[in-house]
């Protein structure tokens, strides 16, 4: 058993460990491998939470040219003027 998986034993609760800061900066890479498996990581200091690092959720893309194609409908007379507003045509 590592180091750190000692230092996370104490915390371990479904799928989140709890890693004291100094062991965190000792072992930030492999934590951030943990939490890009799915895991989430507490980081904690003198048994008190300070910071919790957990995966990104999935990042909006940008919309598509004609991704809405077929999606709108104008009906007839939707360009006809408006009742009451012929002052200001």
């Amino acid at each position: 058993m590592s180091s750190l998986a000692a230092a996370t034993a104490l915390g371990d609760s479904a799928g989140m460990q709890t890693v004291q800061l100094e062991e965190a900066q000792a072992h930030l890479a492999e934590l951030v491998e943990d939490v890009a498996k799915g895991n989430e990581v507490l980081i904690a200091r003198n048994g008190r939470a300070l910071a919790k690092l957990v995966a990104p959720g999935p990042m909006p893309g940008r919309p598509r040219f004609g991704s809405a194609c077929g999606k709108i409908a104008f009906l007839p007379g939707w360009d006809e003027p408006c009742p009451g507003f012929e002052e200001y045509q």
